[in-house]
């Protein structure tokens, strides 16, 4: 196939040639150009038909027909179709446009990866370890493969029209005059697409989006899984170099950040610009779901390689301790999805609630320090421990029950017809410290046709144990910490899309500030809104901005791309 195109390029005008016909076809009473379209298209088309019926040939047989990935074959087949075309007149000795063929080839291949590599460094994604090995292996990362086009055909073009411009003047005269004008072209043409080429991999390589997360003392840290660590202040921008960041939730403590990466539980010095290891999985274990914080102790679910064998693992960030609780019983080890919502005493004995299952069906099952679980309760809806006590749910009531004598018992019942679930990002959370907090706000989906969803909302007084039903919103309230409940509602202002941000407080919504552009999560996720207890990150594409609660002012940040 590779032969097939460089012979349909390369004999381009060999038949004119051999045959003595370029005096004949130099004379037929067509422009130049048209002479060339009448010579192409018929190539073109057999270029393009071999192509597509080895394509489906592949399909059929399978992907062990050709050695290299398809992409890989489609690029090289198509390239060396036009770069021996933009060659065919260059000499009349077949074999000599053979060996230049190939030889430009190799050039344009090279260049190729010389300027993916430089584009790969100079936006800062140095994780990414990228070799010719790769585009043989197949070995590459989706955004790359579609980026690759935007840098190959500015490095293409150039010689195809150099050639298209200097056959506006053939004659019969020997190929030295043609090659004169042909490079006279050649020079200028591949500076400019060099150019567009590096221009386009900078602007257009994308490899994924990046992550932010916004601290209590007002800094900013960016990650993407392919580059360092990046931390802004303010004042400036530092990388965390060879930290291998996997993209998680960071958790605070103490103005130190914690995260786990890689099977390793790392502890990030933002001032100092450091990090180090404070914690590995035991060989054949990985972690199991996120980490939670309590105090100043991580606590998490280890695993087997077989998803069995789960224990819970408290890991003191002071003095590096680790405990470690079995759990040898099914009523916690045969199940996935299992989270820890909350951590608390009882007569100075530690335990944890779990819930085992999602959505419907949730079960409560408490865990003791020294490895006993038992089940405490089932909720019809994901439950939430709040203020010392239990929520969860049956039929059209919520239940709250509170620790008595070592056990769970169901203090109260408070009617909730509407079916509302209280809380919900609340089993989800991090902290599991357990601050008070006054009210619960909750919501239930509302569908409309042609209007997608909406939902309804309504407010769970923890003192006075009543529901006082809100109205419709497009969004639920958001737990940021604090006592504080955010909603974000999108709209049209003055004919431009504009993110509203809210701040509940006894039911009444005050409204904090309007972001113009901003949209709470878009379909590409280079347009969301992330909170955090500090205040928000709203990234509108390429543009990045931080604000700060309580009242959402904008902090400064240099160098933030």
């Amino acid at each position: 196939m590779f032969f097939w195109a460089f012979f349909l390029g390369a004999s381009f005008l060999a038949s004119e040639r051999h045959q003595g016909g370029m005096t004949y076809l130099l004379s037929l009473p067509y422009p130049r150009l048209r002479l060339f379209q009448i010579k192409l298209l018929p190539r073109l088309t057999a270029v393009l038909a071999f192509f597509l019926l080895f394509y489906i040939v592949q399909l059929a047989w399978g992907e062990d027909l050709i050695a290299l990935p398809m992409f890989l074959f489609a690029g090289i087949y198509f390239a060396l179709f036009f770069v021996s075309l933009s060659l065919s007149a260059c000499s009349e000795n077949f074999l000599v446009l053979f060996f230049l063929s190939l030889f430009s080839m190799t050039a344009f291949l090279g260049i190729n990866l010389l300027v993916i590599q430089a584009a790969l460094k100079l936006r800062g994604y140095s994780l990414y370890e990228f070799a010719a090995a790769d585009f043989i292996d197949g070995d590459l990362n989706v955004f790359l493969i579609w980026f690759i086009p935007f840098v190959a055909i500015p490095l293409i073009l150039p010689a195809l029209l150099s050639f298209v411009l200097s056959f506006r003047r053939l004659d019969v005269r020997p190929t030295w005059g043609f090659n004169k004008r042909f490079v006279r072209y050649l020079g200028p043409l591949f500076i400019l697409g060099l150019i567009v080429a590096v221009v386009s991999a900078y602007s257009g390589l994308h490899m994924g989006y990046r992550t932010f997360y916004l601290t209590r003392d007002h800094r900013l840290i960016e990650s993407h899984y392919l580059s360092d660590l990046r931390i802004h202040d303010g004042t400036g921008v530092r990388k965390l170099e060879n930290y291998g960041h996997s993209i998680s939730d960071f958790i605070e403590i103490d103005g130190k950040m914690y995260d786990e990466s890689n099977d390793r539980i790392v502890r990030i010095d933002l001032s100092g610009c450091s990090y180090e290891v404070i914690y590995r999985c035991s060989p054949g274990r990985r972690f199991h779901h996120s980490l939670k914080h309590q105090g100043k102790s991580l606590i998490f679910f280890t695993r087997k390689l077989d998803y069995t064998g789960k224990r819970l693992e408290i890991l003191d960030t002071v003095s590096g301790k680790v405990d470690v609780i079995p759990l040898a019983q099914d009523i916690v080890s045969k199940y996935f999805n299992v989270e820890i919502f909350t951590a608390d005493e009882s007569h100075g004995r530690r335990f944890w609630l779990i819930g085992v299952g999602r959505y419907q069906g949730t079960r409560v099952v408490r865990i003791w320090e020294d490895g006993r679980a038992e089940q405490i309760a089932e909720s019809g809806k994901r439950p939430c421990y709040v203020n010392g006590a239990l929520l969860t749910y049956a039929a059209d009531k919520i239940l709250l029950s509170r620790e008595k004598e070592g056990r769970f018992e169901v203090a109260h019942r408070i009617a909730n017809p509407g079916g509302y679930l209280f809380g919900s990002n609340l089993l989800y959370r991090q902290d599991l410290n357990n601050d008070p907090i006054s009210e619960l706000y909750g919501s239930k989906n509302v569908e409309k046709a042609g209007k997608g969803r909406n939902f309804l909302i309504a407010r769970f007084d923890l003192e006075s144990l009543t529901i006082q039903e809100i109205g419709e919103l497009h969004s639920w309230p958001h737990f940021a910490g604090n006592d504080t409940h955010i909603y974000f509602e999108e709209g049209i202002d003055s004919g431009r899309q504009v993110l509203n941000v809210f701040r509940l407080w006894e039911g009444e919504p005050d409204l904090l500030r309007s972001f113009p552009g901003a949209k709470r999560v878009g379909e590409d996720f280079d347009h969301r809104v992330d909170l955090f207890p500090g205040g928000l990150v709203i990234v509108r594409g390429k543009k990045v901005n931080a604000y700060a609660f309580p009242d959402l002012h904008e902090l400064e940040f240099k160098k933030l791309r």
